[in-house]
């Protein structure tokens, strides 16, 4: 990969928009819009989203990973 200072990476930046949009969407869920029934029936799947969310937003913040990584959370949120 060299010094990073006399050569250019060879491992390049992923691809990050579309787990971007599906962060953004995550994250656009509006409680206020759901019944207080509706919401609590939905806790544990809310709790679920909320660790694959956080798993999503630190591989957003990760350089140099493998696309199929980046991939596998984006489709791991959406399905969430």
């Amino acid at each position: 990969l060299g010094y990073g200072i006399e050569y250019d990476a060879i491992a390049k930046d992923p691809d990050k928009k579309g787990l971007a949009d599906a962060i953004a969407q995550a994250k656009a869920i509006d409680k206020s819009v759901y019944t207080t029934e509706s919401w609590e029936a939905a806790a544990e799947a809310l709790n679920t989203l909320k660790v694959v969310l956080q798993t999503a937003e630190n591989v957003n913040l990760t350089h140099k990973l493998a696309q199929f990584v980046v991939d596998e959370n984006e489709t791991d949120l959406r399905d969430k």
